[in-house]
């Protein structure tokens, strides 16, 4: 708060009886004080009780002077802990520091108000006293602070899955959900800065369905992506929780094994474990239509490729898996192929 007063203690040894004075000043000082927008109370240092008031305090608070001046600090704080606020003023203004707080206090019907308070101290005769001035906020903390931090986790939870929602259309496939070609490609030079670091060789089998345009011709589009759905699901069923199955495109997938064997011919017979795995759950039949007993079989052309490190580039290690692929498809599908080599 930007409120503030000078801290007032000086003697006053001077000046007349306090309560007396200010329940009895002259018409024009009584006036001033009546009047003042922000409410004044002076209150007995050492009683806590309220020693006089002005209008506006009267009226933030709903007491007549009468009522007002039978109150203590206590009663009007909403915490019932005057005395501990008290202290915290005092601490405060010991240090030659002027604190101004926004803190709830309860009118005589028990609601709550919010107001900026300032504190400061006099002495007249040799007595103590604090003088208060409050100044009534608009809002109500910390209930408005509470909903202000409720918009806040609501509007980062929009921000949250806006973000997620526009991460799962940018990388991985609608139908699907499988990573798309994007995430692939990200995946693949992850795994190949990796192998090169481990010396362990990386696999890419590049899969394509046999025959299935069949299934869009015969049963409709929607047979057909209930076949890829099944078919990706299939596929991952055969992998471990650190390789990746991702849609290519159409009716192929790109299958990505990393930290294979650190020996070609070991992690080649790894890699035609998991392929053959593939071709079989693949070639089951695929039940579209439980009602009307229709079914689809279909089998699975794969294309293999071993990479290590950085020797060739993303492009060639996936151009080398798709002319291996097709490869497998010639030869009659249900294949799979490394490189030049059809392997049974």
């Amino acid at each position: 708060m930007d409120i503030s007063v000078k801290n007032v203690n000086d003697p006053a040894d001077n000046l007349p009886d306090l309560k007396y004075s200010l329940r009895t000043p002259q018409p024009f000082l009584k006036a001033i004080f009546e009047n003042i927008p922000e409410g004044i109370i002076l209150v007995e240092a050492d009683s806590l009780k309220i020693a006089c008031s002005n209008i506006a305090f009267r009226k933030m608070f709903d007491y007549n002077e009468i009522d007002t001046l039978n109150l203590s600090l206590q009663n009007l704080h909403k915490t019932d802990n005057g005395l501990a606020l008290l202290n915290q003023y005092n601490q405060n203004l010991n240090d030659n520091t002027y604190l101004a707080v926004d803190i709830g206090f309860k009118r005589m019907d028990n609601s709550i108000f919010y107001a900026d308070v300032t504190t400061s101290t006099l002495v007249v005769k040799n007595k103590l006293y604090w003088l208060f001035v409050l100044k009534k906020t608009t809002h109500n903390y910390p209930d408005d602070h509470n909903n202000i931090i409720n918009e806040l986790k609501t509007e980062m939870y929009v921000i949250s899955k806006s973000e997620e929602k526009f991460r799962q259309i940018a990388l991985y496939d609608e139908l699907t959900k499988l990573p798309n070609r994007r995430l692939l490609y990200d995946r693949l030079e992850q795994a190949m800065l990796a192998s090169k670091r481990s010396h362990h060789y990386g696999a890419l089998l590049f899969i394509d369905l046999d025959k299935f345009k069949l299934v869009n011709d015969h049963y409709g589009h929607s047979a057909g992506d209930h076949v890829l759905k099944e078919a990706s699901i299939r596929i991952m069923s055969c992998l471990r929780e650190i390789d990746t199955v991702a849609r290519f495109g159409g009716d192929e997938f790109v299958v990505l094994l990393s930290e294979l064997d650190t020996d070609r011919a070991a992690s080649f017979k790894q890699v035609k474990t998991v392929a053959d795995k593939i071709c079989n759950v693949v070639s089951d039949t695929y039940p579209l239509s439980p009602k009307e007993k229709t079914h689809f079989n279909c089998t699975s052309s794969i294309g293999v490729v071993l990479f290590m490190g950085l020797d060739h580039s993303i492009d060639e290690v996936l151009k080398v898996s798709d002319k291996a692929m097709y490869k497998a498809k010639q030869a009659g599908g249900d294949q799979v192929c490394l490189f030049e080599t059809l392997l049974n």
